[in-house]
């Protein structure tokens, strides 16, 4: 996983799921 807690990470994927994972539309962990 990554090094952040889960709040953390809802927290970066609520403002820009597309700057962290690309995509946005799978989860985080579905992310190759």
């Amino acid at each position: 996983r990554h090094g952040l807690d889960e709040g953390q990470v809802l927290s970066l994927i609520t403002d820009n799921p597309r700057c962290l994972f690309g995509s946005g539309d799978d989860d985080p962990e579905e992310t190759p």
